[in-house]
């Protein structure tokens, strides 16, 4: 399961990356504006619950509940899908589609063949360190990325058992994933190539749950989606 930092990130960035996306080329300056004050309020508020003694996991869901609000507020236009992964191939409607200045970012719901929910996540960003610094402090930018400028984050997600953006895999379910930084095991990858309202990729992900593997096992994927 991924830790509550990881997924605090994950909300962050996602307010980050949508607000690129809602302007032209240049980006709309209101728009980064806002996505900006957003982020800043949700990180402040988890930094003041945390020094407060308030519950880690329900500040990270009320961030997440905010980010998903202002997501879905901003008019990231759906899509669809197809993810192939250990055998199944799960076709996806995405709830949240956008690309932008070569960012790309969906996520969305489909089945496996025996019925079980899927959720399906691909990301794919490129940020300058001093872009990133608007939202992590130093210390979180050399833990999570070293010193790499600009950073280039690629990410797969396929949670069986999940249904919404920001839910889990159910504990018996595979919920497989690989991240380009944020790997923990040996052997995974991930390549996405994305060209304008769509992207393509595949790689070795890890089943984080140990549902079909040990933790050190890899599964071969492959993936297209598009925006619209």
């Amino acid at each position: 399961m991924r830790s509550i930092t990881h997924r605090f990130v994950l909300a962050m960035l996602a307010v980050a990356v949508i607000a690129a996306a809602c302007g032209d080329d240049d980006g709309d300056p209101q728009a980064q504006s806002e996505a900006q004050a957003e982020a800043e309020d949700l990180l402040e508020n988890l930094q003041e619950g945390l020094e407060e003694g308030e519950s880690p996991e329900d500040l990270v869901e009320d961030a997440e509940a905010a980010a998903e609000d202002f997501l879905e507020g901003m008019g990231a236009s759906e899509g669809s899908g197809v993810m192939e992964i250990h055998g199944e191939t799960i076709e996806f409607a995405t709830e949240l589609c956008f690309s932008a200045q070569g960012d790309f970012s969906a996520a969305g719901a489909g089945t496996a063949a025996d019925g079980t929910p899927v959720w399906v996540s691909v990301d794919y960003t490129e940020d300058s360190r001093e872009e990133l610094a608007e939202f992590l402090d130093e210390q979180m930018l050399d833990t999570l990325y070293g010193d790499a400028d600009p950073v280039i984050t690629q990410s797969i997600a396929v949670d069986f058992g999940r249904e919404d953006l920001f839910g889990t895999a159910a504990d018996d379910q595979p919920s497989f994933g690989a991240d380009s930084t944020l790997t923990v095991a040996e052997g995974v990858s991930v390549e996405i190539s994305v060209d304008g309202q769509s992207a393509s990729g595949s790689g070795l992900a890890a089943d984080y749950h140990t549902v079909v593997g040990d933790f050190d096992d890899t599964f071969e994927f492959s993936f297209e989606v598009s925006c619209g």
